[in-house]
């Protein structure tokens, strides 16, 4: 039954007006959870990763390889992924190319058995904010993990910032049929630190 009622709640949250606007506009991540996608074949990998950074607040999601990983892309703007290099019929590289062309500001951890692994310039070219080397024993992902998502968090405002007009105000067209639903994306953009002019129309052919 508990299991249930979880399950109920993710679908309530995943169309919730704000989780939608978040995947049209960029509100300030911390306005919403930072999700954590982590890549890897190995299930035990899986399953220890996730236990592991769970226990320490961080919202992870798994996946066996990049063909999982990018349909939970498109249903989740993750702040993090990190993947095993090596995986079936691609590698972490072409992953992250294909997740960023639709979440560019998301930041990378490269998950790997061996050192030697990976070119210098596949580093540059896709941004890898850190390594998590297999088995992690006493090094804690938690710390990579926490860096990463300062760094998405800051690619984030500056996008925000270099999107906005001179007078500094960010103007938002929300389609929104119901009426409490929008007044709470106004309120919730109004706390945020953006300076933001909402436009509520009921449905897109009135938009």
């Amino acid at each position: 039954m508990a299991s249930t009622r979880i399950g109920h709640a993710l679908n309530i949250f995943s169309e919730s007006p704000l989780y939608r606007l978040r995947r049209v506009v960029s509100i300030p991540p911390l306005m919403l959870a930072e999700r954590i996608l982590f890549v890897d074949h190995d299930p035990l990998a899986r399953k220890a990763f996730a236990r592991a950074m769970r226990q320490k607040r961080f919202i992870v999601d798994i996946a066996n390889d990049a063909e999982e990983a990018l349909e939970l892309a498109k249903h989740y703007p993750y702040a993090v992924i990190a993947s095993d290099w090596r995986m079936p019929h691609t590698d972490c590289m072409r992953l992250i190319e294909q997740v960023r062309a639709k979440t560019p500001d998301v930041s990378c951890i490269r998950i790997t058995g061996t050192c030697h692994e990976i070119s210098p310039q596949a580093i540059i070219e896709i941004e890898i904010i850190a390594f998590i080397q297999k088995p992690w024993g006493n090094d804690d992902p938690a710390d990579a993990l926490s860096r990463a998502t300062r760094i998405h968090q800051r690619r984030v405002r500056h996008s925000m910032m270099s999107m906005k007009p001179p007078n500094g105000q960010t103007t938002i067209l929300l389609v929104e049929d119901n009426p409490a639903d929008a007044a709470l994306v106004e309120r919730l953009l109004s706390r945020s630190d953006g300076n933001y002019a909402v436009t509520v129309r009921s449905s897109l052919s009135e938009a």
